[in-house]
Order: C-alpha cells, then structure tokens, then sequence
C-alpha cells in the first residue's frame, strides 16, 4: 500500500511540472556587447560608480584613513 502510494504521489508531482504541449520559449533581445562601445571621449573619462572604492562612497576622511590603515597592516 506504501509503494502505491508513493508511486502516484510522484507521478503526480511529476506530471504537475510539464507545461503544455504548446509552449515555446519566447524570444528575448540580446544586446551585441555588455557594454556600449559607441562611448564618447567626454563619457569616457567620467568615473564610473564601478571604478570606486565602496569607502570613498561615503566621503569621510575618518573612514578612509581606516580602511587603508588597516589593508597596510594586513599586507604586512
């Protein structure tokens, strides 16, 4: 009764997961590179969010002076 019981509960959670038989993967743009190449010169030399240290995000002198104590005391 066990193994009867355990049979239909997996083919049940089995069939729950088909689709339909009509399903097709819709398509999606892909863009041809991840980042624009068409970038200006006056675009380029702006600092990206990316480029920064996350302590210099918060501009506190204190903070910074932390940070880089401590990495130089790491690398010691």
């Amino acid at each position: 009764m066990n193994r009867l019981v355990i049979v239909i509960a997996a083919s049940v959670s089995a069939a729950s997961c088909v689709l339909g038989p009509n399903y097709r993967r819709p398509t999606v743009p892909v863009p041809a590179a991840f980042r624009d190449t068409t970038v200006t010169t006056a675009q380029a030399e702006s600092r990206s969010l990316a480029d920064l240290n996350w302590f210099d995000l918060f501009k506190d002198d204190t903070l910074t002076e932390l940070v880089r104590a401590a990495l130089a005391s790491q690398l010691r």
